[in-house]
């Protein structure tokens, strides 16, 4: 738990570092974020092969359960890191090639999509590491406040595109690509809610019909 909380820790810096890189353009800040990724994914390593060392030697139900909550909130924290590193920076860094800054739209809604990953990542850090279901509720639930974000952010971003006939055609699919990508990262930020769901027992079909589609 102590190592897989500690990638979650590199997810946050990577995510702080992101950010750096979308207003600034700070080429070490790329650099950061891929040293990051790669620590991530050596730790997330090393994490699955001490879980499967010890599942060899049996677990009681309960212990297996942890062990299974473990095993997907590190592999999620490590994909998470895997889009930020391999997507969002490149994106980025496509930008500053160009060398054309994000417009003070684009970074208003990156920087909004930005506050509410970190909010899920902590209650997604909440849920796993105190076994809080209604951390673990509150944020799938949250997956909706994202879709809202990231459709309004899209929809307004046409908009603009249509009214400014100079507009670059590849600037504005990069942003585009920006707010899914954001909505990728929490796709697996939120989904190490499920397994803690799962095991404390909520299976309630409401909950999933109002999850499921989300």
């Amino acid at each position: 738990v102590r190592e897989s909380l500690r990638a979650a820790d590199m997810l946050t810096i990577m995510l702080d570092r992101l950010l750096v890189l979308f207003e600034t353009q700070e080429r070490q800040a790329a650099k950061e974020i891929r040293h990051l990724d790669q620590s991530v994914d050596m730790l997330s390593a090393a994490v699955r092969a001490y879980l499967a060392d010890i599942g060899q030697d049996g677990l009681n139900d309960s212990d297996a359960d942890r062990a299974q909550e473990i095993l997907m909130f590190v592999i999620n924290v490590e994909h998470a890191g895997d889009i930020l590193s391999s997507n969002l920076t490149q994106l980025a860094m496509r930008r500053a090639h160009r060398g054309e800054l994000f417009s003070d739209f684009e970074l208003h809604n990156i920087r909004l999509l930005h506050a509410e990953l970190l909010t899920s990542l902590r209650l997604g850090v909440t849920a796993f590491m105190h076994e809080d279901l209604s951390a673990a509720h509150h944020l799938v639930l949250r997956k909706e406040t994202i879709r809202q974000l990231e459709a309004s952010a899209s929809r307004e971003h046409f908009k603009k595109l249509r009214e400014d006939k100079n507009a670059w055609a590849e600037s504005g699919d990069i942003f585009q690509r920006v707010l899914r990508d954001y909505r990728r990262v929490h796709h697996h930020i939120a989904a190490v809610a499920y397994p803690v769901i799962e095991r404390l027992g909520d299976k309630s079909q409401h909950f999933i019909r109002t999850t499921s589609n989300v």
